[in-house]
């Protein structure tokens, strides 16, 4: 099962960096962030969805029309990979 929903860039994940400036990205729907604990949220997120049956989340990133990029997410690897990304951002951005 996918569930997408089209999202600016900026609102995308909230993680700098993941998505490209000016696209459009679709994300899974996931519910607010609780206390700015972005981990125990995806963590609550991944809970729910493998209760549900779902094994994969789909990430697709387009420009207009043309999808640009699209990753297929292992539901057990979610939380590493936000987490891997944030501390890059972070290392980047400074």
């Amino acid at each position: 099962m996918v569930r997408l929903k089209w999202a600016p860039t900026s609102v995308a994940l909230g993680v700098a960096g993941l998505f490209l400036a000016g696209c459009e990205s679709a994300v899974p729907p996931l519910a607010p962030i609780k206390d700015d604990d972005w981990v125990g949220s995806l963590q609550a997120k991944v809970k729910r969805e493998k209760a549900r049956g779902v094994t994969h989340l789909l990430f697709v990133q387009r420009d207009d029309k043309d999808i640009k990029y699209a990753a297929l997410v292992p539901l057990p690897e979610l939380v590493q990979i936000w987490t891997d990304q944030r501390d890059i951002s972070k290392r980047l951005i400074g």
